[in-house]
C-alpha cells in the first residue's frame, strides 16, 4: 500500500497554524469593531477625520498577512478562520482587538517553526510596534488619559 505524502496543509506544524489562523481572525475582528459608533468616536478623539480608513488598513493588513502565512509555509484555511472568529466574537472594543493583534503577531514572531526570511521578520516586527502603540493610544482615549 503506498502512502500519499502530505499536501502542505496537513504539513503546516499545528501550533503556526493555529497562530495564523487566529491573526486572520483577529484582523476581521478589529475590521468589524471599527464600524462600531463608539469607536468611531474614540478614533476622533485621536484626530482621525477619516475614521473609515482604519477599517480599509486593517481589511487590507488582513489580505496581506493571509499572504504572509502563505510566504512563511502556513496556508490557513477559511474554515479554521471562520471558526476562530466564532470563539473569539464577543463585545469588545477595538483596544482588546489592537492587544490581541499585538500579543498574536509577536507570538508569531517568536514561533520557533518561522522561517528566518528577513522581509517577513521585519513585518512582522512592525505590525507589532504599529498595534501596541495603537493599543496604547486608544486605551489612553478609554481611560480618558488625553
Amino acid at each position: 500500500m503506498t502512502r500519499r505524502a502530505a499536501s502542505p496543509r496537513e504539513a503546516a506544524p499545528q501550533q503556526a497554524r493555529a497562530l495564523w489562523t487566529d491573526l486572520l481572525a483577529r484582523l476581521s475582528l478589529a475590521a468589524a469593531a471599527c464600524t462600531q459608533a463608539q469607536t468611531l468616536l474614540a478614533l476622533r478623539e485621536l484626530g482621525l477625520r477619516r475614521t473609515g480608513t482604519v477599517a480599509t488598513n486593517l481589511a487590507r493588513e488582513l489580505m496581506i498577512a493571509d499572504r504572509m502565512a502563505e510566504r512563511a509555509g502556513v496556508p490557513v484555511l477559511p474554515l479554521e478562520v471562520q471558526r476562530r472568529i466564532g470563539e473569539l466574537a464577543r463585545p469588545c472594543a477595538l483596544t482588546g482587538h489592537l492587544q490581541g493583534l499585538a500579543t498574536t503577531y509577536r507570538d508569531i514572531l517568536l514561533d520557533p517553526a518561522l522561517p528566518p526570511d528577513g522581509p517577513l521578520l521585519k513585518w512582522l516586527a512592525a505590525r507589532v510596534r504599529v498595534h501596541l502603540t495603537q493599543f496604547e493610544a486608544m486605551e489612553q482615549i478609554t481611560r480618558g488619559d488625553r
